[in-house]
């Protein structure tokens, strides 16, 4: 395990040193100016207009100090660290920094809740990914799928609400327009037990469907047919009936999957 030392740049500043199982040792900051370098890795990034900041390695957080200064103080800003020891240390040894304007993830449930959290100041504006190198050389496997989830996370969550906002009419008409059926239905919980103990086949369309739906006859009185709407229809011309046929999108666009039938 990677273990860290301080010591102290040329100019009197303290920084801290990497040190590796193997007796590699890694400066994570200039042994010369550790101020002087972070203004420039700084001075690569676009911070004018960001949503939120997200910083991949915080050494000692000279960088991240920088970054504060020059976004507003409502700007969400988070650093990705791998190791625990190293933030205590920083902690510990730094006052410059304004924690309590920091959040310090460890996790991908961590990067999850800031994804989630930074969604309101998101829409209509940037997520700023910046990258500390010397952190980041640290582990790379480890900060390359982290970024891969911080992005993934805030784009499935804005595809969200993009959508909902888009469609929300449109459900509340069908809420509205279907509440004498749903008042009378039994709802879901008429679907606990009677399935328990036979297996399922959940048909979705696509070109394996194609190929491969005359063997769905195989499995009619064995299995419990599980068919999304948009492959309904290609059952039904094999003469073959679903058990239960699902869907969820509630645009018009979608009924012509259930026309006729």
């Amino acid at each position: 395990m990677t273990q860290f030392a301080m010591c102290r740049a040329k100019n009197g500043r303290p920084i801290v040193r990497a040190l590796h199982p193997d007796g590699r040792q890694v400066l994570l900051h200039s042994g010369y100016d550790p101020e002087r370098e972070a203004a420039r890795l700084v001075d690569s990034y676009d911070l004018a207009g960001a949503g939120a900041v997200a910083v991949l390695g915080l050494g000692l957080g000279y960088h991240v100090g920088e970054i504060l200064r020059r976004v507003d103080k409502n700007t969400p800003v988070a650093v990705i660290e791998k190791s625990p020891e190293l933030v205590v240390l920083a902690r510990k040894k730094i006052s410059f920094l304004p924690w309590q304007r920091l959040v310090v993830l460890h996790t991908e449930e961590d990067i999850k809740s800031f994804a989630l959290s930074s969604l309101h100041v998101l829409r209509g504006k940037r997520l700023v990914l910046v990258e500390h190198p010397p952190s980041v050389g640290l582990d790379p496997e480890f900060y390359d799928r982290m970024r891969a989830r911080l992005r993934d996370y805030i784009s499935f969550l804005l595809v969200e609400v993009n959508t909902s906002r888009e469609l929300n009419r449109d459900i509340q008409h069908n809420l509205m327009a279907n509440l004498p059926l749903v008042v009378r239905d039994p709802g879901i919980v008429a679907l606990k037990g009677p399935f328990a103990g036979r297996p399922a086949v959940i048909v979705a369309a696509g070109p394996s469907l194609a190929r491969n739906v005359h063997l769905l006859h195989e499995a009619r009185d064995r299995a419990l047919l599980l068919c999304v709407g948009t492959a309904w229809k290609v059952l039904a011309k094999e003469n073959i009936q679903p058990d239960l046929v699902v869907t969820l999108d509630p645009t018009a666009e979608n009924f012509c999957h259930f026309e006729g039938m």
